[in-house]
């Protein structure tokens, strides 16, 4: 499974591992876009935009944005259907040789579920 979210609350803990990947489609000089999917019969069929994409050769340090169609265009808040109130907007990472590893913790305001960490990890190999 590539993409791991782990979602704490008051009300429980929660995490699931779903099955997608992600495509860089353009790449010039350090800078990179493509896109990103996840299809997975527990998590759904989501797709999106991969922005704003870094890539340091030197130390393998990457960096990115996700973004989905809707009012909320960052993808690691509007999946869950919350809004932003601190933390991560984007995953920070590496890509070294063949396995990249990126993660974000966002802090989200879920109304009713109140106050969510999302601890989301996207690995996998090219």
């Amino acid at each position: 499974m590539m993409w791991r979210f782990d979602l704490t609350s008051a009300a429980a803990p929660a995490g699931f591992n779903c099955a997608g990947g992600v495509t860089i489609a353009n790449q010039i000089g350090t800078s990179f876009s493509g896109t990103f999917f996840i299809n997975d019969s527990n998590c759904g069929n989501l797709t999106g935009t991969v922005t704003g994409g870094t890539f340091e050769v030197a130390t393998g340090a990457v960096s990115f944005e996700l973004t989905s169609a809707g009012s909320d265009p960052n993808f690691i808040t509007s999946a869950f259907g919350c809004t932003y109130v601190s933390g991560d907007r984007g995953v920070t990472g590496t890509l070294v040789g063949n396995q990249m590893d990126v993660r974000a913790r966002t802090v989200m305001d879920c109304g009713p579920d109140g106050l969510v960490t999302l601890d989301l990890q996207i690995s996998g190999t090219r």
